[in-house]
């Protein structure tokens, strides 16, 4: 039988009594411990339930950023559809103002671009944070996921034995 990485944290005859997979990590709780097993580059961390703190999901969506990109993009429109197709006969028979719509245009796609990095920014703050502060540490555990099921019944059960 496969030992699991965890089994070495585990006093004998303790059981893990929860497991969880919750943003590239494997989590295994007991009534005693948390052990969180990183998927990826094989971290393994180990706390007690005592220890933590406080424990948290939050997300911040970054509302500016969807207002930022609704700017980039509108002005990305209007330099692109509206001066950048400008009729200036008038104006072009005393300049030559080709490179200038040229221009226009060139800066239409430069807002374009930049209203699609404010909307990927907005997108992408949707992704939550879980956070378990303990009490020998100043940095908290943090890991970026979205949010499942899983989650509170992780913090379920650090509450449920973190009081007992």
């Amino acid at each position: 039988m496969k030992q699991r990485s965890y089994a070495s944290y585990l006093h004998k005859g303790e059981r893990a009594s929860k497991h969880f997979s919750i943003g590239g990590y494997r989590i295994t709780a007991t009534k005693s411990k948390v052990i969180i097993e990183k998927s990826l580059h094989k971290q393994l961390m180990a706390f007690k339930i005592s220890d933590v703190e406080s424990v948290e999901y939050t997300t911040e969506v970054r509302w500016h950023a969807a207002i930022t990109s609704f700017f980039w993009l509108a002005f990305s429109y209007v330099f692109y559809f509206q001066l950048g197709t400008a009729k200036i006969s008038f104006w072009s028979f005393f300049f030559n103002l080709e490179g200038l719509i040229y221009l226009i245009k060139l800066l239409a796609l430069l807002f374009f671009v930049l209203g699609l990095v404010a909307l990927h920014y907005f997108i992408t703050s949707f992704t939550g944070r879980l956070r378990i502060r303990l009490r020998y540490t100043a940095t908290p555990i943090e890991i970026y996921t979205p949010f499942n099921v899983q989650i509170p019944e992780l913090i379920a059960h650090i509450e449920n034995y973190r009081k007992a």
